[in-house]
């Protein structure tokens, strides 16, 4: 697959904004729910598969509003621009990801400690979710016709 593939098709782009948003969510769930049974695997302490079904739960229904504001917002207007510009490659698409992760994390991780749940959401974890879904975007934006 080349670095700077041909225009998408607009049903190309629809898909990649529609679909790419959804790897950072479920990344993020699968990692939680991962980290969270090794704990209380390794502590032998008890899993319930609802208890860690309840966290995936509340990370998806946290993260997929704010990954598709993120896309909407943010990664489509710029992808566009990068496209307009002539400068829309893998490289350009993970670096402006990357960096819309890390600043939306910052943004968002006050707002993610509460009573009910807790998500830990450094900057450097919305660089990578971002980078994946940059991946994402890229694979989906530029897939044979």
């Amino acid at each position: 697959m080349s670095d700077t593939p041909d225009r998408p098709t607009a049903r190309q782009l629809l898909r990649a904004i529609v679909i790419a948003p959804l790897i950072a969510p479920v990344a993020c769930a699968v990692l939680l729910v991962g980290i969270e049974a090794a704990g209380r695997w390794f502590a032998n302490r008890s899993t319930s598969l609802s208890g860690l079904g309840f966290l995936a739960a509340m990370v998806l229904m946290v993260a997929i509003p704010v990954t598709y504001g993120a896309t909407l917002a943010l990664g489509a207007p710029a992808y566009l621009l990068l496209r307009r510009l002539g400068v829309a490659t893998r490289w350009t698409l993970w670096i402006t990801a990357a960096l819309i992760g890390a600043i939306l994390s910052r943004f968002i991780a006050p707002q993610l400690r509460g009573e009910l749940i807790t998500i830990p959401f450094p900057w450097w974890a919305g660089a990578a979710f971002g980078l994946l879904t940059a991946e994402a975007f890229w694979r989906l934006a530029s897939s044979a016709r």
